[in-house]
């Protein structure tokens, strides 16, 4: 009882800040310093992660199973970045609107720093969340602004991602070639696959209304 209790709790206070984030009047210098404050902060963190890797130097409260971020599963972390990155992207598209040239230059290196940071996690997740929502960001802002030569811009920009990715991918490249090259019989017994037929199991065994919100990892071993 007392772990539903903490994860209905920590779910209420999520929807009251994003009811009280709605419900706001947010002006063009509210959102915009905002902005830069959320990518600002991730850029430092992503690179303190870096250097942390790089020398050695992982902090002892970030328990990391790769060894990168502040993250247990590297998918979360890579989500995250994906995040920050669509955020810097369209800082970059906001300071050439702007013609802020120091702007540009700047949330261009925070940019490669995250799409750097993605591939150095090697979370698949990350880099789908980077390039589908910078994809979507160019469509959705052609589709709101009638400007529909930004549909040209988000095929380039997946180009160019695709290219960028396949020169210098590293290891998570190669992890999406094994997936490629993986059969029906080494996909049935990818570890991931039969995680999720134990999980559908569970929900039709343990169902979150009799056991309570936020047991998973207390009822999963069973399976």
């Amino acid at each position: 009882p007392w772990f539903t209790l903490h994860v209905w709790l920590l779910w209420i206070t999520g929807v009251a800040l994003a009811a009280w984030c709605a419900s706001q009047s947010w002006d063009h210098y509210n959102r915009d310093t905002l902005a830069r404050m959320f990518t600002g902060g991730m850029a430092a963190l992503a690179a303190f992660a870096v250097y942390a890797q790089t020398t050695g130097q992982q902090p002892g409260m970030w328990e990391s199973q790769h060894g990168f971020g502040p993250f247990v599963n590297r998918n979360q972390w890579g989500s995250l970045l994906g995040l920050s990155g669509i955020m810097a992207l369209a800082l970059v598209h906001q300071s050439v609107r702007h013609q802020h040239k120091r702007g540009v230059v700047m949330w261009a290196l925070v940019l490669a720093l995250f799409a750097w940071s993605v591939v150095l996690n090697g979370s698949r997740g990350g880099l789908v969340v980077l390039v589908s929502g910078g994809f979507a960001y160019w469509m959705f802002f052609g589709l709101a602004r009638k400007e529909y030569r930004y549909a040209a811009v988000a095929v380039s920009f997946l180009f160019i991602s695709f290219s960028l990715f396949s020169f210098g991918g590293g290891a998570l490249l190669e992890r999406f070639v094994a997936l490629q090259e993986m059969d029906g019989e080494g996909f049935a017994q990818d570890a991931r696959v039969q995680y999720y037929r134990m999980t559908r199991t569970l929900v039709g065994d343990a169902p979150w209304t009799g056991f309570g919100l936020g047991n998973f990892e207390y009822v999963f071993p069973f399976y």
